[in-house]
């Protein structure tokens, strides 16, 4: 099996980034003479066609990859889940057929196949972890201390400048004034905010945390954060 295959999104990802792996999968396209010569090579049991199919073939994943990006999947992961389906639509090609079309287009239907597969069992495994059908969900005071800094959800909201008083916010400070101010934000706004402030499972998440569910740095959770509660003051 190639070792471009196997160890190129090891490496570039060893290296922060894409750039090693790109270089290494980069060069030229197969005709589709090229293409048909190798696909029967490689039904005949010839090993070396069937790496070369699955070389030439590399950026083809990485294309249909960066489509399903910042979805919860790093992209080398999606890259790595698209080469099993490459691999797959190549031992499943047959030249012979006339009704099929070169083969890869009829490889980029597994690879999308494989990289959706990864991106459900991601959400499933999110969904599992953070959102379970039995835990309880307990809202807790708004003055009380949260997080990796210590601030209040309290602090936080009058530490932006906007229309509500502070002696507002702490007479309403109860679950209930807090589940209505969530509903003003969008879905990612209001899940960072019910991370940070309200007890899943007992349990409230700091920043790097929610970073590390959103493959983020903590800063931009803090932005998102930030912005979430600007948006509520300005309500």
């Amino acid at each position: 099996m190639s070792k471009i295959l196997y160890d190129g999104a090891r490496r570039s990802r060893a290296y922060d980034g894409l750039d090693v792996y790109l270089s290494q999968i980069s060069g030229p396209l197969l005709t589709r003479e090229e293409e048909f010569a190798l696909a029967v090579k490689k039904m005949r049991g010839n090993r070396n066609a069937r790496r070369e199919l699955i070389n030439r073939n590399l950026k083809l994943v990485v294309n249909v990859a960066k489509k399903y990006t910042y979805r919860g999947v790093p992209l080398l992961d999606l890259i790595s889940e698209g080469n099993q389906g490459l691999m797959e639509g190549i031992d499943r090609y047959n030249p012979y057929n006339k009704k099929k079309a070169k083969l890869s287009t009829y490889a980029r239907y597994y690879v999308r196949k494989n990289i959706l597969n990864a991106l459900k069992k991601e959400r499933r495994r999110y969904l599992a972890k953070y959102h379970p059908k039995d835990g309880p969900v307990t809202f807790v005071s708004i003055d009380e201390p949260t997080g990796d800094d210590g601030e209040s959800m309290e602090t936080l909201i009058t530490d932006i400048h906007a229309r509500m008083p502070y002696d507002d916010i702490c007479e309403r400070s109860d679950s209930a004034f807090v589940h209505n101010l969530l509903k003003k934000l969008n879905p990612q706004q209001r899940k960072v905010l019910e991370l940070r402030f309200l007890r899943l499972n007992g349990k409230k998440k700091t920043l790097e945390e929610i970073g590390k569910i959103y493959h983020v740095t903590r800063e931009r959770i803090r932005q998102i954060q930030n912005e979430a509660l600007a948006k509520l003051r300005a309500n």
